[in-house]
């Protein structure tokens, strides 16, 4: 197999701020998947946020969303555009770079800043404990996901980890009326994902109801989608021109120059595509991990955009779609291994039609929450002193397949009560973990 290289930069800080070049116009050759679709982006957005509607369960969106009138919507009835990347050492993986849709913009980036919600029309009074969940019941994409929060104690900034497309435990948020968070939403690499949830709650007597499944879908870096539909890569590829070309097509990745990027060199890499033919227009597509990736407007018979292509390993592939009407011959790239970690470059020059690599989703278990009788109710808590005033207090239940809410607290001493403050905690599971102080809130990690 092939490969192409990019850089990556070792020792990233906590946070940075990575900007991702955009592509223009994009003409009607070919078009990503979700061109023409409405799209939220450069805004908050409460999504998905769970609603209740003639007797049911329903799950939203919340906000100004381009393409569409009003400030509620469906949640399949549009696209999240993430947009911009930015630089986090986090889970476990300091040495990569995460595209992250951030709490909170900051300066002048505006991705979209997105967050959970629960709608006032939510009826406490008709489920237990006046609460729902948004379910996340799986993730298909190149990548992982991570939604968290952060909060501050003192000078310390912690996290607090919400939902995950790779850890079971954290599948299942609890949700009350007027419920409104910002919260950063993290991918391990770019491309295409589709987050599918749902809303559940119990009646007051125990009775089980649940929204319909729900697909919401991000693209997470790469050009914005097309604000026109234009026919699908696999329909336009189809009915282009086959054949050979007078002059092998070229595609090649690498390194981007860090005078174009700055403080950012390293991390992204410039993909490029060269017909030798000023003639030659239309559409380059890449993917990753057979995920749409991007798409970069080929005009004067080149094509060059910069991207950050994710901080692992992935198979890229590039197909070219000339423009309606062009007598230049279609072309698909064999598979490219792309390193993330080495310096090298190399280029893929073979005019070919190679069958467009498969979808190579990351593992991400898919939970359709099953009815669940307990067979044993019995749990452990441990409570270790950290120093000062903080604690990790660990719970392990016997029955590993209870999924719900558990609230705690520290009890004053010498008090048959408990603390005055403390954060309801929530973590599905066999084994959980709080951190506690005595003046501030308990939080699960």
């Amino acid at each position: 197999m092939p490969s192409i290289s990019a850089t990556a930069r070792t020792g990233l800080l906590a946070l940075s701020a990575l900007a991702l070049a955009a592509t223009g116009i994009l003409p009607p050759a070919a078009a990503g998947p979700d061109d023409g679709r409405p799209i939220a982006t450069a805004s908050h957005l409460d999504s998905p946020q769970v609603a209740y509607a003639d007797g049911q369960l329903t799950l939203t969106s919340k906000g100004n969303i381009v393409g569409r009138s009003g400030y509620i919507h469906p949640l399949d009835s549009h696209i999240v555009y993430s947009g911009t990347g930015y630089a986090f050492a986090f889970l476990n993986a300091a040495d990569q770079t995460w595209y992250m849709a951030p709490q909170v913009p900051v300066g002048n980036h505006e991705p979209i800043w997105i967050g959970f919600g629960g709608d006032t029309s939510i009826p406490a009074d008709k489920f237990r404990d006046g609460m729902v969940y948004l379910d996340l019941i799986g993730v298909r994409g190149p990548g992982r996901v991570e939604a968290l929060g952060f909060y501050r104690d003192g000078d310390t900034w912690h996290t607090s980890q919400m939902l995950s497309s790779k850890d079971p435990a954290f599948r299942n948020l609890a949700v009350y009326p007027g419920d409104h968070t910002h919260n950063a939403t993290l991918f391990s690499r770019p491309g295409r994902y589709e987050l599918t949830c749902q809303a559940s709650a119990r009646l007051a007597d125990g009775t089980i109801v649940r929204s319909r499944p729900t697909v919401q879908t991000w693209q997470v870096g790469g050009a914005k989608p097309a604000a026109t539909a234009t026919p699908s890569l696999t329909g336009a590829f189809d009915v282009a021109p086959a054949g050979q070309p007078a002059t092998p097509y070229t595609f090649k990745a690498a390194p981007t120059p860090g005078e174009l990027t700055g403080r950012e060199d390293g991390r992204l890499t410039t993909f490029s595509f060269d017909s030798y033919d000023p003639k030659v227009r239309g559409i380059l597509n890449l993917s990753l991990n057979g995920f749409h990736f991007t798409d970069i407007p080929v005009r004067d018979g080149k094509a060059s955009a910069s991207y950050y292509a994710g901080g692992a390993d992935s198979t890229q592939q590039a197909t070219f779609v000339p423009e309606v009407g062009s007598a230049a011959p279609r072309w698909r790239s064999e598979p490219l291994a792309f390193s993330a970690a080495a310096r090298t470059v190399s280029a893929s020059s073979q005019a070919a039609e190679a069958p467009p690599v498969a979808e190579q989703p990351a593992p991400s278990p898919r939970l359709d929450f099953p009815p669940h009788a307990p067979t044993d109710r019995s749990y452990t808590i441990t409570v270790t002193l950290l120093g000062g005033d903080r604690y990790r207090t660990d719970l392990t239940l016997a029955d590993t397949a209870i999924r719900g809410k558990m609230t705690g607290g520290i009890f004053e001493p010498s008090a048959d009560r408990n603390a005055e403050s403390y954060r309801e905690p929530h973590r599905s599971a066999r084994a959980a973990s709080v951190v506690a102080w005595r003046s501030a809130a308990a939080t699960w990690t």
